[in-house]
């Protein structure tokens, strides 16, 4: 059962939240303004679906490169990119959010593009049928459900 998300937007909230896990606003505002540097040096010469994609990857890598020295490391589980605490217990991601995305209101941000139930439940089912592809599958999952997963939504109007 997918568990509901809370999300934080006065500064004060904002920050208890980050302080939890270890973080500082700077390294979460840097990670965006490398996401959205990533995808303003786009051109009209990019394939067309390519600023999205190089604006999520400068979000990841930017959060990584930030947090490398206090022991996060980058893991890829099943395809997705994950920087993960040193003691394993907290996972953080970017991802495109809609249009409620950095706004106070009744409605929660989302992801841009449907990631709903039926694709975790498709994923989670799926990763045992190529264990050639991925021998650890099975583990991966096991240790992905004892850390919280924080994802970092940003949006550009």
């Amino acid at each position: 059962m997918l568990e509901p998300c809370n999300t934080w937007a006065e500064p004060n909230d904002v920050d208890t939240q980050l302080t939890k896990l270890k973080l500082k606003r700077l390294t979460v505002r840097t990670a965006a303004e490398r996401s959205f540097f990533a995808w303003a040096a786009c051109t009209a010469n990019d394939p067309k679906t390519f600023p999205g994609i190089a604006g999520w990857a400068g979000g990841i890598r930017g959060m990584a490169e930030e947090l490398a020295a206090s022991g996060w490391k980058m893991v890829t589980e099943m395809g997705q990119p994950l920087i993960v605490n040193a003691d394993g217990t907290v996972a953080l991601t970017v991802a495109t959010g809609d249009h409620n995305t950095g706004k106070d209101g009744k409605t929660q941000p989302r992801t841009k593009s449907n990631k709903g139930r039926k694709t975790q439940e498709a994923v989670l089912s799926n990763a045992f049928l190529f264990a050639e592809m991925e021998h650890d599958a099975r583990a991966k999952i096991i240790n992905a459900g004892k850390r919280v997963l924080w994802v970092l939504l940003m949006h550009r109007d």
